[in-house]
C-alpha cells in the first residue's frame, strides 16, 4: 500500500512538473533570460523531477529532455545530439569493447591470481593481495560490475579455502575490500569506472588520461590506503587468536588455480600486448597527440580482429548501451544549458551568495563533497546536483572539475541499497557470504576517506593549476 501511495505521489509530481514546463513556454521570460532560455528552464525543472522520481529509466529521462528541447525550439537536432559523437561518448564505446575483449581472453583472471600469489596466505596478506589485484585491473574495465565478476569468484574461493563462514569477519573483510577498491577506487583512472565517464560528460574542459590520473592521484591514494587499512584492522578475524591457530592459505591453492589455466594462450598474449600498448598510449597522449578515445576504439578493433569480441558481445549487456546513452544525453543536456543562456542566468542569479565562499576553495570543495553525500542519503541522484552546481558555482575561481570531482566521488556511497547498484551485484556474486548490511561499516569508512581525500587534494590541484 505504501508503495502504491508513493508511486501515485511521484506521478502527481511528474504531472505538475509537466504542466509547469508547458506554462514556461508561454509566460514572459524572467529578467535576464531570453525566451529560449525560459523554455529550457521549464524543461530543466521537468528533467530534474523525472530524474528524482524515475517514472522511466534515467537514460530515457535524459533522452526525453533532449527531444522536448528540440520540439520547443531550444535546439536543432544536430545541436541536441552532437554529444553522441563526442570524444567522451566514443571513449565509452571503445572502453566497453576493450573491456569485453580482455575479459573474454581470460587475461584478467590470470593477472588477479598472479598478484594474489605474491602475498602471504594470512588474512592481512590476502587483503593486500585482493586490494592490489583490484587496483591493477581497475583501468582496464570501466564497468565495475564486470570487474567484480572477474574478482569476486576468486575471493569466494579464498574464503572457502580459509574456512571463513558466511558473514564472518574474514569473509566480509575480503569481499568488502574487493568491493570498495573495485567500485570506489576505479574512478581515479579515466577508464576505471562509469562514474568517471559520467563526470567527464559534464566537464566542458579538455583533459587526457594522464592529466586526469594526476588530477585524481592524491584523492585516489588516500582512499585506497584508507580502505586497505580499515579492512586490515576492522574486519581482522585473527585479532586475539593465538599465532598457531591463525588460518593461512597455502600457496598451492592459488598455484592449483593457475595450473588449471595452463600456459598463457594466444588470446591472453594478444590481450596483454594490446592492454600494455593502450595504457602506454593513454599515459603519453600529450606527446603523440592520439586521443584517449581513438586508442580505446583502436584497441577494441584489434581484439575484434583476433576474435576476442563477437557480434553476440556487441548485442549483449556487456557493452552497457544504456549507460552510454545516459552519458551522451547528459552531456547534450549540459551543452544546451550553456547555449540557451540558462547556465549564465543561474550563475548571475546566485553570484552575490557565491561571493561569500568564492575566496575559500576548501569550503567549496568540502561543501560539494558533504552535500553530495547528504543528498544521496535522500536518494537524490548526484547527476542532478552536479548539473546544478556547475551553473551555481560558475563564478568560483577554480576549474569546473574541482566541483564535479567531489560531487561525483561522494555520489558513489552505498549506505542504502538503491544508492549503488554495483554493490548489489557484488552481494549477488558473493553467493550468500555477505549481506548489504555487512558492508555498511566499509561504506561509512569510504565516505570519511573520500571527503578527506577531496580536502587533501586542494593544495595539489592548486599546484596543478586547477584552482586559480
Amino acid at each position: 500500500m505504501a508503495n502504491g501511495k508513493s508511486g501515485s505521489a511521484k506521478m502527481v509530481l511528474v504531472i505538475l512538473a509537466s504542466i509547469l514546463m508547458i506554462a514556461f513556454f508561454f509566460i514572459d521570460p524572467f529578467p535576464g533570460l531570453e525566451p529560449v532560455g525560459m523554455r529550457f528552464l521549464g524543461i530543466f525543472i521537468w528533467w530534474i523531477v523525472l530524474m528524482v522520481t524515475e517514472p522511466i529509466p534515467t537514460y530515457l529521462s535524459c533522452l526525453a529532455g533532449l527531444v522536448v528541447a528540440i520540439a520547443a525550439g531550444c535546439a536543432t537536432f544536430d545541436e541536441a545530439f552532437a554529444s553522441f559523437a563526442s570524444s567522451t561518448a566514443i571513449l565509452l564505446i571503445g572502453a566497453f569493447g576493450l573491456a569485453t575483449g580482455l575479459t573474454n581472453s581470460g587475461l584478467l583472471n590470470r593477472l588477479a591470481l598472479l598478484v594474489m600469489k605474491l602475498f602471504p596466505g594470512t588474512y592481512k596478506g590476502q587483503v593486500l593481495a585482493v586490494s592490489i589485484a583490484s587496483l591493477v585491473i581497475a583501468p582496464t574495465i570501466p564497468s565495475t560490475t564486470a570487474k567484480s565478476a572477474v574478482l569476486v569468484p576468486v575471493v569466494n574461493s579464498i574464503c572457502d579455502e580459509l574456512g571463513y563462514e558466511p558473514h564472518s569477519k574474514g569473509a566480509v573483510g575480503l569481499i568488502s575490500v574487493c568491493n570498495t577498491v573495485t567500485n570506489c577506487c576505479g574512478p581515479m583512472f579515466m577508464t576505471g569506472g562509469i562514474v568517471a565517464a559520467v563526470m567527464l560528460s559534464l566537464y566542458t574542459g579538455s583533459i587526457n588520461w594522464g592529466s586526469y590520473f594526476l588530477f585524481a592521484l592524491v584523492w585516489g591514494v588516500i582512499v585506497f590506503v584508507g580502505t586497505v587499512l580499515f579492512h586490515l584492522f576492522y574486519y581482522n578475524p585473527d585479532k586475539g587468536v593465538p599465532k598457531d591457530q591463525i588460518k593461512v592459505l597455502g600457496k598451492d591453492v592459488i598455484q592449483q588455480r593457475l595450473n588449471a589455466l595452463g600456459k598463457m594462450s594466444r588470446n591472453e598474449i594478444v590481450a596483454l600486448l594490446v592492454l600494455l600498448v593502450s595504457i602506454a598510449l593513454w599515459i603519453t597522449e600529450s606527446t603523440h597527440g592520439i586521443p584517449t578515445a581513438v586508442v580505446a576504439v583502436g584497441a577494441w578493433v584489434v581484439l575484434c580482429a583476433f576474435n576476442l569480441f563477437s557480434t553476440a558481445d556487441f548485442n549483449s549487456g556487456k557493452m552497457m548501451w544504456t549507460v552510454w546513452a545516459l552519458v551522451a544525453a547528459v552531456l547534450g543536456f549540459v551543452d544546451l544549458m550553456s547555449s540557451t543562456g540558462l547556465s549564465t542566468w543561474i550563475g548571475d542569479l546566485v553570484a552575490p551568495a557565491i561571493e561569500v565562499v568564492a575566496g575559500s576553495p576548501a569550503l567549496v570543495v568540502i561543501g560539494c563533497a558533504v552535500l553530495s553525500a547528504l543528498l544521496m542519503m535522500a536518494l537524490v541522484n548526484y547527476l542532478i546536483f552536479a548539473a546544478l552546481a556547475l551553473a551555481l558555482l560558475a563564478a568560483v575561481p577554480m576549474d569546473p572539475l574541482c566541483i564535479l570531482f567531489p560531487i561525483c566521488m561522494c555520489g558513489m556511497i552505498f549506505i542504502l541499497p538503491p544508492q549503488n547498484v554495483c554493490v548489489l551485484a557484488v552481494e549477488g556474486l558473493a553467493g550468500g557470504r555477505i549481506s548489504f548490511k555487512d558492508l555498511r561499516p566499509a561504506a561509512v569508512a569510504y565516505i570519511v576517506t573520500c571527503i578527506i581525500g577531496c580536502a587533501a587534494s586542494i593544495p595539489w590541484w592548486s599546484i596543478l593549476g586547477y584552482i586559480y
